[in-house]
């Protein structure tokens, strides 16, 4: 008896052992597995913080330029002001989805695109306009009578794809914000000691009697040195050929007025309900520089190869022009078969009593987005449409308004393409997605209806949500700009109230400023006084179905001095505004 209870009791603590032992363990692995999430959330929160950090702060860059100069700038998560959609967005961090994906579950993170590779080269282009520089190759150039070269010179550049690398890691990865950047020498592609095997090539171009250029009644003579100018190094060959861009801008100096007629779409209109064309479209002429470069580099290799004196075998060449034609591609029958059947909405502006720069401005922007079409749910950006405001797009310096007062800019006056196109997208009743007032009230549009655009920083924008494509349509009478969408209708009618003023400021007193750019004791006035204030104005959209929509329109101006630059003839005297 005395053994059956010994024998029940070992059983007895051995099962408590065991039940302490379970329990012990799975205590133990749920504390393990407590301190490792709890170790992941730590690490997650850290992401979680720096993803924040990246919002909100941006990424620091610093750029060290040739010279041993830093500078320091902000890359931001999107451009000041612009609102956040994928189109100007720099860089995109991880969400907070996917960072606790990440670092918690360990689930991986789907790529996409984290970055705009266009809008961060152009950021960093602008920013750094002042010191960026092209190369300057080495060329034959006229001294005293005598063909001579004059050196190369080195560019400063910068490694644009290993700062978007940069930026992308950052960005994937939520590494360190600061990215340290060396500027990058760029060496010219031709050098001198290239050309001086090439002096008695480039003398005897020189002293030819070169080309007569036809083109029907007209002609003109390009002189050997004018040619000259006009020649690039050919490395694959070691010899000079037509450079087809300097080419081209001589040709569109000689003949712009007879066969530079660009392309033009019809503009269509509506007459008893349908879809019309009120001017035809017009074919494109432009003259066909290829073979005019292929002829010339012939004549080249001809001189050459040439063993006899500077003029021995060179008559003088005559050429006739050949032209090449575009032709246009909207027509009824095209758009019909989008349904793109009516006027849905229209606007006019005038520009009277701007300068020739301005109005040249103002036409160019505008043509170049005539017969745009947005497909439905489409975000249509004007800047992206018309270019973006540089002289190589074509674009004359007018006033805009930059760093506190009115400057001469490339692109001034494309305000008003822009100030017409958000008009015409009230009237529409369009979703509006981006729209800027200008600082202070411009007298060509008044308070509360403008719009201002200026490259990354300030775009206007809206997204086509009719049921079909929408064609844009723009074109200038006399000074007046007109833009107009025609789409299939659904009916919808949108009200835009008139402008109400409040808060009117006086505006501040007259500022004067130094400038060495103009000649000693004269006085330009570049700014006249404007009162500053805040502008309401409302559209409300009705739709088929009886819904109806409203938006407020805020614009805030701010008050505005006369500004007068005093001119000190190059002398530096304090508050130097140049």
């Amino acid at each position: 008896m005395k053994m059956w209870r010994i024998y029940w009791g070992s059983l007895v603590v051995l099962f408590l052992i065991g039940a302490f032992t379970s329990v012990f363990v799975r205590v133990a692995n749920a504390s393990r597995t407590y301190l490792s999430e709890s170790l992941r959330a730590r690490i997650a929160v850290s992401d979680l913080v720096k993803a924040r950090d990246l919002r909100t702060n941006g990424i620091t860059l610093h750029i060290i330029l040739n010279d041993g100069s830093v500078r320091s700038m902000s890359l931001p998560m999107y451009s000041e002001g612009l609102n956040p959609d994928e189109s100007f967005e720099f860089f995109q961090p991880l969400s907070q989805e996917e960072i606790i994906a990440r670092d918690i579950h360990g689930l991986p993170v789907a790529p996409r695109s984290r970055i705009d590779a266009h809008a961060i080269t152009q950021f960093l282009s602008q920013s750094l306009a002042d010191a960026l520089h092209d190369p300057t190759n080495a060329r034959f150039v006229l001294s005293q009578g005598n063909v001579v070269i004059a050196d190369d010179a080195p560019g400063q550049s910068l490694a644009f794809n290993d700062i978007i690398q940069s930026v992308d890691s950052i960005a994937r990865e939520l590494d360190s914000g600061v990215i340290t950047v060396h500027a990058v020498t760029t060496e010219a592609p031709t050098k001198r000691g290239q050309l001086e095997g090439l002096v008695g090539l480039a003398k005897k171009i020189a002293k030819s009697p070169g080309y007569i250029l036809h083109f029907g009644t007209y002609s003109v003579r390009q002189t050997g040195m004018n040619i000259l100018s006009m020649l690039t190094y050919d490395p694959s060959r070691r010899s000079l050929t037509p450079d087809e861009d300097r080419l081209y801008a001589y040709l569109k100096e000689f003949a712009n007025s007879l066969i530079d007629e660009p392309m033009s779409e019809p503009i269509f209109g509506t007459k008893s309900g349908k879809l019309v064309i009120t001017k035809e479209g017009r074919d494109g002429h432009d003259v066909d520089v290829a073979d005019l470069r292929q002829t010339m580099d012939t004549w080249i290799n001809d001189i050459a190869e040439d063993s006899g004196g500077a003029e021995a075998s060179l008559g003088t060449i005559n050429y006739t022009l050949k032209i090449t034609t575009t032709r246009p591609r909207l027509d009824l029958k095209g758009l019909g078969y989008l349904g793109i059947t009516d006027l849905v909405g229209s606007a006019v502006t005038s520009f009277k009593g701007s300068s020739a720069d301005r109005k040249h401005n103002i036409t160019l922007g505008a043509s170049r987005v005539h017969g745009f079409i947005v497909e439905p749910g489409e975000m249509f950006s004007l800047v992206r449409a018309i270019g973006y405001a540089e002289k190589e797009n074509g674009y004359r310096e007018e006033y805009v308004i930059k760093d506190g007062r009115s400057r001469k800019e490339a692109g001034g006056g494309l305000c008003q393409v822009a100030t017409t196109f958000f008009r015409a997208s009230l009237d529409a009743g369009l979703s509006i997605t981006e729209r800027h007032n200008h600082r202070y009230v411009v007298g060509y549009y008044g308070p509360g209806l403008d719009a201002g655009i200026y490259g990354i920083d300030h775009d206007f924008r809206f997204i086509n949500d009719f049921n079909s494509p929408l064609l844009v349509q723009t074109f200038v009478k006399g000074t007046d700009l007109y833009v107009q969408f025609f789409a299939r209708s659904d009916h919808r009618s949108a009200i835009t109230t008139k402008p109400v003023e409040t808060d009117v400021q006086p505006p501040p007193p007259p500022d004067y400023r130094f400038s060495k750019t103009i000649p000693f004791g004269k006085t330009e006035c570049t700014d006249r006084p404007r009162e500053g204030m805040v502008s309401y104005a409302t559209t409300t959209i009705r739709y088929a179905n009886g819904s109806f929509v409203t938006h407020l329109w805020k614009s805030e101006y701010d008050p505005w001095p006369k500004i007068c630059l005093i001119g000190t003839g190059g002398l530096d005297i304090y508050q130097v505004d140049n």
